[in-house]
């Protein structure tokens, strides 16, 4: 029993690793970097901002940026979102202007914190109403969907 405990836990280690990797690289260029400073940087980060590339996914290791507070992607070819966001409570300001976005996950309401949210120049066809549990968003702009 002890054993496939371990050799869980183990497993769930490697993934961590390899997640924390995957981030890490998305953000940085750096490499030279021990694991545990490449988990401080991914830690510490506050304020992402990706413009102007040809990325099409945003990978759901994101929820790993517990500390982020603004997001940026703009000018991307992204269409979706992954639900993971909703983990990245301390969110204030989430911009996904100008992308191909043909949707905005649901988790997207538990991001009570956000006080605006640009959308705008997406393919959206609608909001989730979860949206609405984020009570301290004074700027919402969804134009040219």
């Amino acid at each position: 029993m002890g054993l496939a405990i371990a050799e869980s836990l183990k497993i769930d280690l490697e993934e961590f690793k390899r997640d924390i990797e995957v981030i890490f690289n998305w953000l940085s260029t750096e490499q030279d970097l021990s694991f545990e400073q490449k988990i401080f940087h991914v830690n510490s980060q506050r304020n992402i901002t990706i413009s102007d590339c040809s990325m099409t996914v945003v990978p759901p290791q994101i929820h790993y940026l517990k500390n982020l507070q603004i997001f940026q992607l703009q000018f991307t070819q992204v269409f979706t979102i992954p639900s993971e966001i909703g983990i990245l409570t301390q969110l204030q300001r989430l911009s996904l202007d100008n992308n191909q976005l043909v949707s905005i996950p649901v988790e997207i309401g538990y991001l009570f914190h956000l006080s605006k949210v640009d959308c705008r120049n997406n393919r959206l066809r609608f909001i989730p109403i979860e949206l609405g549990y984020c009570r301290n968003i004074n700027t919402l702009n969804v134009a040219s969907n």
